[in-house]
């Protein structure tokens, strides 16, 4: 007896809660075989071989959601995240800029954003973005660490030490934001409170900050 839509889609969940995303893609296939304009589908898929990297195979299916659905602002966004992955930056910052056409209060839409923009060397264009999406979601742990890092490559350490403490506050488990700030303040020669950073990192899970210990200590 041949398996509904419904059980495929259960089924391609469990694959997936139990870390077999191939297997879950091959369940979601045979269910789209049987509905090909089924969104929900479409989007599992998305996101599945999107887990897996392949990004490419991502970007066709969230496009084919688009093309069913042109005011599907999760598409979008998807889509926006693996043109990023996939290093298509201009298409990706299209995609976040439409999303925020439809909802201007979108702070992950403005973090992704200026992501892309730090990657493609647009710094000034980062800090603005990481900066709407604090104004959004003063909470956003992320863009604080994120805003820290750019404004670091830009030489604003005072500015980049004050966002790496915020985060910090924030998630007191954010083992990233304690190692970059002991990298920073080592270079800035406090040699010991940037180890006793590093190895709250350690502590937190950060295998980078425990090489690095080895390496400088």
């Amino acid at each position: 007896m041949s398996k509904t839509i419904e059980q495929l889609l259960i089924e391609a969940d469990e694959h997936f809660a139990q870390g077999n995303t191939e297997t879950a893609i091959e369940s979601c296939l045979k269910a789209l075989l049987m509905e090909p304009k089924n969104i929900d589908i479409l989007f599992d898929l998305g996101g599945y071989y999107s887990e897996i990297n392949d990004y490419e195979e991502a970007i066709k299916l969230f496009t084919k959601i688009i093309e069913l659905a042109p005011d599907n602002i999760d598409a979008f966004f998807n889509r926006a995240e693996a043109y990023a992955e996939f290093q298509e930056f201009d298409l990706s910052i299209e995609d976040y800029n439409k999303v925020l056409e439809q909802e201007e209060d979108a702070e992950d839409a403005y973090f992704g954003r200026g992501y892309v923009k730090y990657d493609k060397g647009d710094l000034k264009g980062a800090i603005e973005d990481f900066t709407k999406a604090l104004e959004l979601e003063p909470e956003y742990s992320e863009a604080f660490y994120s805003r820290a890092f750019t404004h670091e490559e830009m030489g604003n350490i005072e500015k980049a030490l004050l966002d790496y403490d915020q985060a910090i506050k924030i998630d007191p488990s954010f083992a990233d934001a304690y190692f970059a700030k002991a990298e920073l303040i080592y270079k800035g020669g406090e040699k010991d409170q940037a180890k006793e950073l590093a190895l709250k990192a350690v502590t937190l899970g950060s295998e980078d900050a425990a090489d690095w210990i080895e390496e400088t200590f």
